[in-house]
């Protein structure tokens, strides 16, 4: 086998993770309560009063009145459940990484309500927004009504001159029936540029039938 091939082959495979790879830690909180920094109180076992959050497998344990259900990433882990503030401005997840200059990358989760009037809804679902170094990155996100149904959000953002990106999370409504949140499955990526893309296609696509040439000389001989 060609070994200047297969070392081709696996620097392109390097670069398509490295691509592909979450920046974050704990995005989908199976380390409990790690990793992130917050405004909220955190009241494990008891998210009844406004403006605390737990990390919990299912929101009923730590709301007797929340909606039943359980996390996106394999419906037996852990999901960030909170009782949205009365307070504005108040940050529920913040996390800080390391960025590369002019870079896009995208900001990304689940999120599902889990406040329960009675019918399986929550009066006033949550409406998401995210901050990078202090600037709003696009418009908030509306959650919907309909308890425990996951719903995908994403932000892009591009590093330009910074070195660092200090992501926050908070909730634009301050109401107090409902505003209750459950997030899972956070991400924070690099976005290939389409040139990449198309370089990483363009290369691996000979290095594979030349690699499919090898094996096939190999066993011949």
């Amino acid at each position: 086998m060609n070994k200047r091939a297969l070392i081709g082959l696996l620097c392109l495979c390097q670069t398509a993770h490295l691509l592909g790879q979450n920046l974050l830690i704990n995005g989908s909180f199976e380390s409990g309560n790690n990793g992130f920094t917050t405004d909220y109180t955190h009241a494990p076992g008891n998210i009844s009063p406004p403006g605390t959050y737990d990390v919990v497998r299912n929101p009923r344990d730590s709301h007797a009145l929340g909606a039943s259900f359980t996390d996106h990433t394999s419906g037996t882990g852990f999901m960030l459940a909170a009782n949205g503030a009365t307070e504005a401005n108040r940050v529920l997840w913040r996390q800080s990484v390391g960025v590369t200059m002019n870079t896009p990358y995208e900001f990304s989760g689940w999120a599902a309500s889990w406040g329960d009037d009675g019918t399986g809804h929550d009066l006033n679902p949550a409406r998401v927004r995210i901050s990078i170094n202090g600037n709003a990155a696009g418009s908030a996100f509306q959650l919907s009504n309909v308890d425990g149904q996951w719903q995908s959000f994403s932000f892009p953002w591009t590093s330009i001159a910074a070195g660092s990106a200090t992501i926050e999370l908070w909730l634009e409504n301050t109401d107090f029936l409902g505003n209750d949140p459950a997030f899972d499955d956070f991400q924070f990526t690099v976005v290939p540029e389409p040139s990449m893309l198309s370089l990483l296609s363009a290369a691996a696509i000979p290095a594979l039938l030349w690699l499919g040439y090898c094996r096939k000389r190999d066993h011949a001989a």
